[in-house]
């Protein structure tokens, strides 16, 4: 089974659990942000990211899956959301050679999402990572992502969405690997 499959799937079940999480407890959990006297309302925020990753620049690797948690505040204002947030994320490549290479990264970062309820937005972090897997390829870097999404946040306490992203790990021989990143993300707000 591909991996495109698997996530496929996976996306698709998480899909109608949210959905069917957010009709059920929608309405009992409904309640009015507090903003301050400058327009501003300050919550805490668990985020899950379930990705498909292609590699852009290497010969040995191949496509792959992962996911993400994020930790973060979002400090909303009248029409913007910033989210100061750290991120650990995990993701599997395939490969030329014998076995899988594996990405753990821990990043620090964050997003700015503009309007209400629908919330286009863009998104970057910073951080230390470690590509294993064969003798080859193994290496720890620093890693960088840059990305792009859209959230649906009109659901009290839950913020779903999409994005894509431009990724790299740099060092090693070919002085890094760089992958794109599209998925489903989903995030607690309290």
């Amino acid at each position: 089974m591909s991996y495109k499959h698997v996530s496929s799937c996976l996306l698709t079940v998480a899909s109608a659990c949210l959905w069917s999480l957010a009709l059920l407890l929608g309405p009992q959990v409904a309640q009015a942000r507090d903003y301050d006297r400058y327009g501003r309302s300050t919550r805490f925020q668990l985020g899950f990211d379930l990705d498909y990753s292609a590699t852009l620049s290497h010969q040995v690797f191949d496509n792959g899956g992962g996911g993400a948690m994020r930790l973060g505040t979002e400090f909303e204002h009248t029409m913007m959301t910033l989210v100061p947030e750290i991120m650990l994320d995990y993701h599997s490549f395939g490969t030329t050679w014998r076995g899988d290479a594996r990405l753990i990264s821990g990043k620090f970062g964050g997003r700015a999402r503009f309007l209400r309820a629908v919330e286009p937005g863009v998104y970057g972090h910073l951080g230390i990572g470690s590509l294993g897997g064969g003798a080859r390829y193994s290496h720890a870097g620093l890693v960088l992502d840059v990305g792009a999404s859209l959230d649906l946040t009109f659901i009290p306490l839950l913020d779903i969405g999409i994005h894509v992203s431009w990724n790299r790990i740099f060092g090693g021989n070919g002085t890094g690997v760089s992958y794109a990143i599209s998925g489903a993300h989903i995030a607690l707000v309290f």
